[in-house]
Formats: C-alpha cells, structure tokens, sequence
C-alpha cells in the first residue's frame, strides 16, 4: 500500500465520494426527470383548465358573465394564478362591474398542519364599479344576493375550501345620474381567517376579520371582528368600527331621493356593529 506522507492510503476513503456522487445521480436524474414532466404537463393543461374554470364560474352566476384571459398552474405548490378577470352584468355589460387584474389561490399550509386540508386566496388590486343603471337592475332582480353563485363562483376557481381570504388595494366606485360625485373607496384592504372553522370547536362567530380604507377624498374608515361566513341563510358578523371625517356632501345622491339635504359637514363616529340571523345592532358614538 502506497503512503503519502507516513499516512496510508484507504481505499474506502477515495470510494466513499464516488458512492455520494452515484447516490445523488440516482435520486436526482429521476426526480428532474419528474419536475420536468409534471411542469410540462401543467404548461399544457393551462388553457383547458383556463376554459374548464371560466365555464364553471359562468354556470354557477345569474345575471352576470365571468371573462378569464389566463391561469396558470403550479404543481410544486398545488396553487393557481388567474390574471385579467372581467365580470359584466348581462344587462348592462358596459362598463364592466368588475376588474381583477390577479387572484391567487394556494394550499393553507398552516391548515394542514392541523389535519386540515383547505386553500388561501388573494384577490389583487380589484377595481369594482356599478353606476345607476346597473344598481337599479341589481336591486329589482327577485333572485337574492346571496342566490345569484357569488360563492359558488369563487369556489369554482380552486378544488379546496378557502379557509383565508384576502382582499389588497381594492377599489370601489359608484356613480349615479347628474352632477354628482362618485361614491368611492380606495385602498380597501380586507382579511378573513379560520373561514372553515379550523381551530374554533364551537360555530359562534369562529373567523376573525380586519377592513380599512379610504373613504371619499378624506376619510378613513377601519373595522375589527369575528364572523361566521358559513351561516344560513346570510353570513353574520360582529365588531367595532371606527369613521373619521367622511364627507357627508358625497352623499346627496342617495339623501335627495329620501327628501333630506345635505350640505357640507365631516361624520366621526366610533361603535359597535352586529349583524346576526336574529340581531341587527349599530351603536355610534
């Protein structure tokens, strides 16, 4: 045996690399081998599944069509990604009442430490508008709001139950007839967690939930709670909000068809809310 340095040579030592290396090749070759598959599988199954997910979406709404321009799908992750969602209402399809540049859904990992398997979704920089027209057509439909497949269209995008849901940099208008103001909010930001009562045990109000956004030109209003978004026939909610210095004058839209005036003035208030199946309460302070 050869020595290098006093020091002998070990056969095992100079084999032991060459076992690592023909270890790794063995596992790594045929596990890219399968990434590469499963993505390429995913590629090609973006726009079926794209056409798939627009049509079911569509037959679960009354009174509105869905447009979906792209979904991607990403097996590492099991999530979707839909980019340029459009909803216009069948009667007055223009404008749009509904533009979602991006929505995102995944696997709830928290969740699934628990023994739950539910999703997350995230609704990205939503703009939603409604003018006269297409409120007045809303309010005179005898099908309720919650009849219409809003839910049931969400859940047509993703396999899983959604357990959180989150709403970023929302923006909602409302524009009626004359020379008046658009009703606005920006910068809506809202999250609901525990939807599928993950780690409540009883069925009161088990979701925590948080909203804000800016109201008008200069106010703000925020709301803290819980919620129960299973409930029958509507879901309920319970919590303290807070306003500060909305604009009454946006309002004469609305306050001039009751015969009440409106001129100028800042609303700050501060209280608490229940919409329950039995109580409606809205204490301001």
């Amino acid at each position: 045996m050869k020595k290098s340095n006093g020091i002998e040579d070990s056969p095992s030592r100079w084999s032991r690399p060459r076992r690592h290396r023909r270890l790794w090749i063995f596992i790594g070759v045929p596990l890219a081998v399968i990434l590469l598959v499963a993505y390429a599988i995913a590629f090609l199954i973006d726009e079926p599944l794209r056409r798939y997910t627009e049509a079911k979406m569509n037959r679960a709404l009354k009174g509105y069509t869905v447009r979906l321009k792209e979904l991607n799908f990403h097996p590492h992750g099991f999530s979707l990604d839909l980019k340029g969602i459009t909803v216009v209402q069948d009667t007055y399809p223009d404008p749009p009442v509904a533009d979602i540049p991006y929505l995102h859904a995944s696997v709830n990992w928290k969740a699934l430490l628990r023994g739950r398997v539910v999703g997350d979704m995230l609704i990205d920089r939503p703009r939603i508008y409604m003018n006269l027209a297409q409120a007045r057509k809303e309010i005179a439909d005898p099908t309720p709001v919650n009849e219409r497949g809003w839910q049931e269209a969400l859940e047509a995008i993703y396999p899983l139950k959604i357990n959180e849901f989150r709403v970023r940099e929302g923006d909602i208008t409302y524009e009626d007839q004359g020379p008046f103001k658009p009703l606005r909010l920006r910068h809506l930001n809202f999250v609901a967690t525990n939807i599928r009562n993950v780690k409540s045990k009883d069925r009161v109000y088990p979701s925590e939930f948080h909203v804000e956004a800016a109201v008008f030109d200069s106010g703000r209003v925020q709301a803290d709670g819980r919620a129960d978004f299973l409930a029958e026939p509507n879901p309920t909610f319970i919590g303290r909000a807070v306003l500060e210095r909305i604009e009454l004058d946006y309002l004469k839209p609305i306050t001039n068809r009751y015969n009440v005036t409106v001129d100028k003035g800042l609303l700050s208030a501060d209280g608490e809310f229940e919409f329950g199946s039995q109580v409606r309460r809205l204490e301001l302070q």
